[in-house]
């Protein structure tokens, strides 16, 4: 099983991955509670599928998930 324990550490490790090669921005609330500082929003903007974070910014979809099911999706 696996664990994302640094969302926002894992996103900036991915910096110069390809998500798919597309443009978006996605507003990812992560409920953890353990450890709960991992739990909140990201605003990620991809830019021909590469991720960055942003602090505030508008978005164009929102996910909510838990990190048990999102840690799965990205292996």
């Amino acid at each position: 099983m696996y664990r994302v324990i640094d969302v926002a550490g894992l996103f900036r490790e991915l910096k110069n991955h390809n998500f798919g090669g597309q443009n978006m921005k996605l507003k990812l609330t992560v409920r953890d509670s353990f450890p709960p500082q991992n739990a909140g929003d990201y605003i990620v903007h991809f830019i021909d599928g590469k991720p960055s974070l942003k602090k505030k910014a508008a978005f164009d979809a929102a996910i909510e998930i838990d990190i048990a099911e999102f840690s799965p999706m990205l292996m």
